[in-house]
């Protein structure tokens, strides 16, 4: 039975504005940007009921100044994220340390990009803006289903799941 809407947690540690929040398909992760040119990578697993507060996994500095908008979108495995700014998009992997960007489009519209999104499956990304939807393949996201899939794989003890793994890594 529903009672009431009740906040579970804040994302708190950007110093402005925030413009843009995404969360993955089982809000375990949840990624943000904001006018202070930094993006967020947070681990929204928590005990809200508790009161837990989500922990920030990772901070990036954008190369870019946000002049009109930023936008995010965290791909449904958390594995990647597209950030645009103003009129460029960005692909990072998420799946090392690093969240290496992995494609940079600069001009991918000739005006401001309004909406970021990404398919179900984090292939690809779709961006409208200057009267235009695009869509582009998503790299970061096959690079980190690689990586992960790789690690998981170096670490499996059962031959089958092992075989399986890197059946994935060459399908991808």
């Amino acid at each position: 039975n529903f009672k009431e809407t009740r906040k579970a947690f804040d994302l708190k540690g950007h110093n402005a504005q925030v413009s843009c929040f995404s969360l993955n398909k089982d809000s375990t992760r949840a990624a943000t940007i904001s006018k202070d040119n930094t993006w967020k990578l947070w681990n929204t697993d928590v005990d809200y009921l508790h009161r837990q507060d989500p922990k920030c996994l990772y901070t990036g500095k954008l190369s870019y100044n946000i002049e009109d908008l930023g936008l995010i979108v965290l791909s449904p495995d958390a594995l990647s994220v597209a950030i645009s700014i103003d009129n460029r998009i960005m692909f990072y992997n998420l799946s090392n340390e690093e969240k290496k960007c992995e494609q940079d489009i600069d001009n991918s519209h000739s005006d401001t990009i309004r909406v970021l999104t990404m398919d179900s499956t984090g292939r690809y990304v779709a961006s409208a803006g200057d009267r235009q939807i695009r869509v582009f393949h998503n790299i970061a996201e096959f690079k980190g289903l690689i990586d992960d899939l790789t690690q998981k794989a170096h670490t499996a003890k059962q031959l089958t799941l092992k075989e399986r793994m890197e059946e994935q890594i060459h399908d991808a």
